[in-house]
This record gives structure tokens, sequence and C-alpha cells, in this order.
């Protein structure tokens, strides 16, 4: 959830968590899994249903890495002047070595 890993399964005790800028993965019950890059929001798990809600869900396969290597690479460059622009770069430096891990596990189908 916002901080770590959480496994939902069918049939789990109801929960409501909130959600942090990362990786989520959805494994289907006939196998495969697929990928999204999610930013915050919440998950409420209720009679066997999971519902997300957040305000960006983008699919692995809509990222370039040759884009998303530049960004960072941008953000870790970036000269910062004020608390919200160093707060801004960390996020988009976090945002950016997390959606590279991700395609990376992609590609590695892990």
């Amino acid at each position: 959830m916002w901080d770590g890993l959480t496994g939902i399964a069918p049939q789990r005790a109801p929960l409501v968590g909130k959600l942090g800028d990362g990786v989520l993965r959805l494994d289907y019950p006939q196998g495969g899994s697929r990928y999204f890059f999610i930013t915050g929001g919440f998950a409420q798990m209720k009679d066997n249903s999971l519902s997300l809600i957040t305000s960006e869900a983008t699919a692995a396969e809509q990222f370039s890495k040759a884009d998303v290597a530049a960004k960072l690479k941008e953000a870790e460059a970036r000269v910062t002047s004020t608390p919200a622009e160093a707060d801004k770069r960390r996020r988009d430096i976090q945002r950016g070595k997390a959606i590279l891990e991700m395609l990376s596990r992609v590609d590695n189908k892990i």
C-alpha cells in the first residue's frame, strides 16, 4: 500500500488502505500479469471485490524506456532553490526509477 507491498487475494477480509506512487501488478486467474504505474489513491476490498481510486494509472506498455530515462536524467540534474522544488525533484527521481524498474520486470517477465 502506501510504503510497501500488499497482496490481495480472493476472499480477503475487508480492507481500506492508502496507496503511494508506485507499481501496481495485476495478476490474472488464468495466468499472466499486467503492470501499471499509479500515483497515490486508495484501495478498498469489500465483498470479494477490489476497488482502486487513483489520479493516474498508466499501463507499462505506454512508457518508453528512453523517454523515462531522459526525464530521470533531467530530474537528477535539476537545480532547486525552494523546498517545493526540491520535493518535486525528489518525487520525479523516485517516479523515474520506479518506472524503469517496472519496465525491467515487464521485459524479464518477472
